[in-house]
């Protein structure tokens, strides 16, 4: 079971970084739906010139300080799974050497009555 889920929390993490490295380079793309979107939200809004030009920065703006939290959010989340799997093997190795302990003699028996 624990040889399974490492088989798959490392397969998770080469697809990972394979998608993010891909995203990196899209920066091309992603000018493109940028553009798109702002003219969908000119159109929607029916926005004057004026109007767009103080608009979209603010817009911008807050859409990369969404970007941003997202991804502190994911980092968060990152290394709070990271820490909740090592404190999880810290407690099977305090397990495993709770039960590797002799058990107490007759000797400490009788005296620590």
């Amino acid at each position: 079971m624990m040889k399974t889920l490492k088989y798959l929390f490392t397969l998770s993490l080469i697809l990972g970084s394979c998608f993010a490295a891909t995203a990196a380079r899209d920066t091309a793309k992603e000018r493109k739906f940028e553009e798109l979107r702002n003219a969908i939200l000119i159109e929607k809004l029916a926005l004057t010139a004026q109007e767009q030009k103080d608009f979209l920065p603010l817009y911008k703006e807050y859409k990369d300080k969404e970007k941003l939290l997202i991804k502190q959010i994911r980092s968060i989340m990152r290394n709070a799974q990271k820490n909740r799997y090592q404190r999880n093997r810290s407690k099977e190795n305090v397990d495993h050497v709770k039960k590797s302990q002799p058990t107490k003699s007759r000797f400490t028996q009788i005296v620590y009555r």
